[in-house]
């Protein structure tokens, strides 16, 4: 009786966690990122709440971690000499970019623990900020690797930086408005 009472009690928390995540998208997220929000927010399982700062902090380390990866990424790309001058200024360009967001958006972090609870604006505004930037340099970096012939490169991880930092950008706003 105890196992069956325990199946029931964890399929119902799972069920509820789905259906929290589900509104949570369809709270924060466009028709275009709707099915992103959803794959992430239910592959990771810090996210299992519909507390949106949590769910913030928790996009908030996936985009960290993504920038990483992609700077990571950037540096390999640049070691291939079959790429043109343009192609590689564009990556170096690139690696700047992420180099510089990182530090911004991990900055994002502290501000974001404290801003949300109180509602506080200013510290609100310093997260929003630290995501916008990392949200335009992501920008930059797709416009560089388009005008450089080199888009293909880093499509993938940019686009999933860019949807990651919206993401959470999205939370942010939603979480401070309640």
């Amino acid at each position: 009786m105890k196992t069956s009472t325990f199946l029931f009690s964890f399929l119902l928390i799972l069920i509820l966690a789905n259906a929290s995540i589900d509104d949570t998208c369809k709270q924060v997220a466009d028709p275009k990122h709707y099915d992103f929000c959803i794959s992430t927010l239910k592959s990771n399982s810090n996210a299992k709440t519909d507390d949106k700062r949590a769910l913030a902090s928790v996009v908030t380390d996936l985009t960290i971690e993504a920038y990483k990866k992609t700077q990571s990424r950037i540096e390999e790309l640049k070691k291939n000499e079959a790429y043109n001058n343009d192609q590689q200024l564009a990556l170096s360009l690139c690696e700047d970019l992420y180099k510089t967001s990182i530090p911004k958006l991990e900055q994002a972090k502290p501000k974001l623990q404290k801003a949300i609870p109180r509602y506080s604006k200013g510290g609100v505004a310093g997260t929003t900020k630290s995501l916008t930037t990392g949200m335009d340099h992501v920008s930059m970096c797709i416009d560089a690797c388009n005008k450089s012939g080199a888009a293909s490169l880093l499509e993938k991880e940019n686009q999933e930086c860019l949807n990651l930092v919206i993401l959470a950008s999205n939370l942010i706003e939603r979480a401070t408005r309640g």
